[in-house]
């Protein structure tokens, strides 16, 4: 550790779609956002039969922590986390992605597990809850790339999660291959809904809404439908009947707003959209509150919880 208390974190979650660096400093107990980074560099795209990683997107790749390394220099004292999720644990060429992003970052890149992602999801999202939030139970759902997060949670105790290995890469792939362009079938969207939807059956009861009183998001993917949803009065809330007017809109126009980037708006996003209808079909959510907190909070959140655990037993 270059300072024994440093005061700025750093997180970098190599997710299946999109890259993400969180440099945040920790004062009274809270977390302060100083200089946030975002690439689109979607690994879980690149990934052949074999389950390689492909030439193009170890180049994303690299050259994306290259520009988080640029970023990072201007905090040396910082605490840097690096975490990989679902397209690094299931590349078969891991090895050569961490012999190329490592020494760039200057640091190591820990895989987490599925459950572990949960952990840190959850974390990150009941931190950001107000204070008089924090002891209802609640719902956390996390769409990713390759995999999604259900967590129950109150307070700062889990009594559910799983971590299933469907993202909105993996569905896309799956069913609006981007030479669909530059129209989406309403046949897409329904098989995309029906899949997940059957992936989603065995987990009806343990997560239904009899078991939280909240239900909040924390990826990428519901931040981008808030921008295509007219939430005025509500605007980080995607509620049953706005999700369910989209998709229909969807359905008939055969394409989303172009306030949309090209790389999200034909295959990633329409993907998303059905899975998380799907989610709110299944589990019974009639809206669903898009948190500022993420996985990023949640693993800042963990290295500042180890870092006062070694001052104690340092202090015994």
């Amino acid at each position: 550790m270059k300072n024994p208390h440093p005061t700025h974190f750093a997180a970098i979650d190599l997710g299946s779609n999109s890259f993400h660096l969180l440099i945040s400093e920790w004062s009274e107990g809270q977390l302060h956002e100083v200089a946030r980074q975002k690439v689109m560099v979607q690994l879980a795209r690149g990934v052949d039969e074999q389950h390689n990683l492909s030439a193009a997107a170890l180049e994303r790749a690299r050259s994306c922590l290259e520009d988080f390394s640029t970023l990072l220099q201007q905090y040396p004292n910082a605490l840097v986390r690096t975490i990989g999720t679902q397209a690094l644990r299931q590349c078969n060429n891991l090895a050569q992605f961490l012999s190329m992003a490592e020494p760039i970052l200057g640091g190591p890149v820990e895989i987490i597990s599925g459950q572990q992602e949960a952990n840190f999801v959850y974390q990150g999202v009941q931190h950001s809850l107000p204070a008089t939030e924090r002891k209802q139970p609640i719902l956390v759902v996390d769409i990713g790339g390759a995999s999604t997060e259900l967590i129950i949670g109150r307070g700062n105790k889990i009594s559910q999660s799983h971590s299933f290995a469907l993202g909105c890469v993996d569905l896309a792939n799956r069913y609006f291959p981007l030479a669909q362009q530059p129209t989406i079938t309403p046949e897409s969207l329904n098989q995309a809904y029906q899949y997940s939807c059957q992936t989603l059956a065995p987990l009806q009861e343990t997560f239904s809404a009899t078991h939280w009183q909240q239900a909040l998001g924390a990826s990428g993917t519901m931040r981008v439908i808030l921008d295509l949803l007219p939430n005025d009065a509500e605007p980080s809330i995607i509620t049953r009947q706005q999700l369910k007017d989209l998709l229909e809109n969807l359905r008939q126009q055969g394409k989303l707003s172009e306030i949309i980037p090209d790389s999200l708006r034909w295959d990633v996003l329409p993907a998303g959209l059905a899975l998380l209808q799907a989610i709110f079909d299944t589990f019974t959510i009639n809206q669903l509150t898009v948190s500022a907190g993420s996985i990023k909070e949640g693993v800042m959140l963990d290295s500042i919880r180890e870092m006062a655990h070694k001052d104690d037993k340092n202090t015994q």
